[in-house]
């Protein structure tokens, strides 16, 4: 899945989102991610955001925008925004 890219998901169902981020240069980059919800505007941070490994359920149908920020050291990489939908 490309950055910006669109997802679909069944409300309930565990998904998972496998790779990696590698900022310029040669540095495995630590993630933040922030999910808001469209429908209502609230906001969930996951600090050290992990890629791999199956992540809780969408608890509601709705549309969300997940942006995760890479952090290289002390440099911000940019970052990469998937938008959910939950059916």
């Amino acid at each position: 899945i490309a950055c910006g890219a669109t997802i679909n998901l069944k409300v309930g169902r565990p998904f998972a989102l496998t790779g990696g981020y590698k900022c310029e240069g040669n540095c495995s980059a630590i993630l933040n991610a922030k999910l808001t919800n469209l429908g209502t505007g609230t906001v969930q941070n996951f600090p050290n955001f992990k890629m791999d490994g199956v992540n809780s359920p969408f608890p509601a149908t709705g549309k969300y925008k997940l942006v995760i920020n890479p952090i290289c050291g002390d440099k911000k990489c940019p970052p990469c925004t998937l938008n959910i939908i939950v059916n």
